[in-house]
């Protein structure tokens, strides 16, 4: 990665150690507060221009030497999974959160990052398996999109038949996602809720808290995915996807979240049902599939 980094302006090795430390700082850091940039810079001697070029040019290496460490599960890993799971044939627990910017977000369409909280934001939607490893990530879409198109615009979506081979293995996933035989979620309480579907929705959650605690466990990690001080949503992007995966690379060497780290995931009003973006006869199939789990497991 530090040969990536080299250039025809910065050919010697200490350049290179210096922009990466430099980036992980920045990566690390919170830049909320206003003196980031000023102690970044009497702590590295470059300005803040320099700054973003070295983090550009690293999340550019990273991505480039790393990113395979965001691979969904294959065969034999998601029959391991799903043998570790209460839920037969479950291999991964599907969210997704906001990565708020303070200042507004470049495109042709930029309202259309204003989320319901009234605040410019991209999505990232984000698979855990139940080892809170990330197996997969997608980022970019405005913050006032639904969760169900988010879904539906992924590669994940596109390649599900293949990546979850033909159904024989879902994602638990809470209400706001489709009901489908790829992603089963909670019964909605709609004054018939039996206590069957109580206890199935119990275990269901039990699973789903599980990306929560991942997401959180990012952000804690990495202050910068609550908040992030840029304009460009391509930067943003770029940005969020490196720190997701240093965190996968720090959870492999066992580099374990620390106890005064804040993990809290503060997005539970970004859910919301839209059944308008779902085919009936998916949904149909989702409903076999998750009254089949409700006989697996006794209720």
């Amino acid at each position: 990665m530090l040969s990536s980094l080299r250039s025809k302006r910065t050919p010697c090795l200490l350049r290179a150690k210096h922009q990466l430390s430099c980036s992980l700082r920045f990566c690390f850091g919170d830049f909320r507060a206003t003196s980031f940039f000023m102690s970044l810079e009497s702590r590295f001697g470059v300005s803040e221009g320099s700054i973003v070029n070295f983090t550009d040019r690293c999340v550019t290496a990273l991505r480039a030497v790393f990113a395979g460490v965001l691979a969904f599960p294959d065969a034999n890993e998601m029959r391991e999974l799903a043998g570790e799971s209460t839920l037969p044939g479950h291999v991964g627990n599907l969210d997704g959160t906001y990565i708020y910017t303070p200042r507004f977000l470049e495109g042709e369409n930029p309202m259309a990052y204003i989320n319901r909280k009234g605040r410019p934001a991209i999505i990232v939607q984000v698979v855990f398996d139940r080892n809170r490893r990330c197996r997969d990530v997608y980022i970019g879409m405005p913050g006032s999109t639904h969760d169900s198109r988010v879904l539906r615009t992924s590669p994940l979506w596109n390649n599900r038949t293949t990546l979850l081979e033909n159904g024989a293995y879902f994602l638990a996933a809470d209400s706001g996602y489709p009901l489908t035989p790829y992603t089963i979620v909670p019964f909605s309480d709609d004054g018939t809720m039996t206590a069957r579907r109580r206890e199935f929705n119990r275990a269901l959650s039990h699973e789903c808290v599980l990306a929560e605690n991942g997401i959180g466990a990012v952000k804690g990690r990495f202050p910068v995915l609550r908040q992030m001080n840029v304009a460009n949503v391509e930067h943003a992007c770029l940005l969020t996807h490196a720190a997701f995966i240093l965190n996968a690379l720090c959870d492999m060497h066992h580099d374990d979240v620390m106890a005064d780290w804040d993990t809290t995931e503060y997005d539970d009003d970004r859910y919301r049902p839209d059944d308008d973006d779902d085919e009936e006869d998916v949904r149909n199939l989702g409903e076999v599939r998750r009254q089949h789990l409700m006989q697996q497991l006794g209720l």
